[in-house]
């Protein structure tokens, strides 16, 4: 399993069967997976490319709020 991912277990409920608590923690869960994709992405981008150490260690900043 991708350490980008979140573990998945889905159970057949409707939307306003699951609490909002549980909505939340998902979408940070997710949101946090898909940041962490983007930041590696980039930083092999700019590896090979050959880009400076600087410009590589950079790219572990990227999308922070």
């Amino acid at each position: 399993m991708s350490p980008y991912r979140p573990r998945r277990t889905f159970e057949a409920r409707t939307r306003d069967q699951i609490p909002d608590e549980e909505l939340w923690w998902r979408h940070q869960a997710l949101k946090k997976g898909l940041i962490a994709y983007a930041r590696f992405q980039l930083k092999q981008a700019r590896q090979d490319r050959g880009e400076d150490l600087a410009a590589v260690r950079a790219a572990e900043q990227v999308l922070d709020p």
